[in-house]
């Protein structure tokens, strides 16, 4: 019973939303030597609200942009690289990378420039540390809080997982032109960060010293709910 309700949820929806009775159900599964893995079963969704959409797309008029938002999933990047190579060009082989991943899905934002499409990064964000892209995320992000929104810097399987969503959705790239600092470890004191030199090109996951700044290395800020934990 516990099983078929799991498998009929995760076919109907992606996700089984109750954490609690899927703790218990997987408990029993394991119990009988099933192989359960908890994060896979019990997927805690975070939706942006209509309000929440509605004044970000404010925020987008005034600056003569749109708004585009993607569920993102518990993939990482190494999961994503199975699913969607194709869209891949290079991709950092640290293990740690390319294998962190949350188990929380949820709904995420992005600013883009209307004629092209593209993913618009902070101004004066480029040539920066790690910390002082950290501290203009956390500046960019305090107007946003009140309306139960914030922004992050996000991790590299969802600046990945954007990329893909919005091409598939759309025909367009999103990050191009630049590369979106995380804060995934990769070597040593680099963090990881995402992007392509032109529209021409795949997806590249590199790095970079966190400690020092780079003319290409910026910070996009990726909107969620204010109370996810990421």
């Amino acid at each position: 019973m516990g099983l078929h309700w799991i498998e009929s949820e995760l076919q109907r929806t992606g996700t089984v939303q109750d954490k609690a009775f899927a703790e218990i159900v997987g408990g029993v599964l394991r119990a009988r030597g099933e192989d359960v893995r908890l994060p896979e079963l019990a997927v805690v969704q975070f939706p942006l609200a209509q309000e929440q959409l509605g004044v970000l797309q404010e925020k987008a008029k005034k600056e003569g942009k749109e708004v585009v938002r993607y569920q993102v999933w518990p993939k990482s990047v190494a999961q994503q690289l199975l699913e969607d190579k194709p869209y891949f060009g290079f991709v950092n082989e640290s293990e740690d990378l390319r294998n962190l991943v949350e188990p929380v899905s949820f709904e995420a934002a992005v600013l883009i420039a209307k004629k092209t499409q593209i993913a618009v990064p902070l101004k004066k964000s480029f040539s920066l540390s790690l910390q002082d892209q950290q501290e203009m995320v956390q500046e960019y992000s305090q107007p946003l809080e009140h309306d139960g929104i914030k922004a992050i810097m996000a991790h590299a399987y969802v600046d990945t997982q954007l990329d893909i969503a919005h091409q598939k959705q759309t025909g367009n790239k999103l990050l191009v032109g630049f590369y979106a600092r995380t804060p995934d470890k990769t070597f040593g004191s680099s963090v990881a960060d995402v992007g392509r030199i032109d529209s021409d090109s795949p997806l590249d996951v590199y790095d970079w010293d966190r400690g020092a700044g780079r003319s290409r290395v910026c910070v996009l800020p990726v909107v969620v709910p204010a109370n996810l934990e990421i």
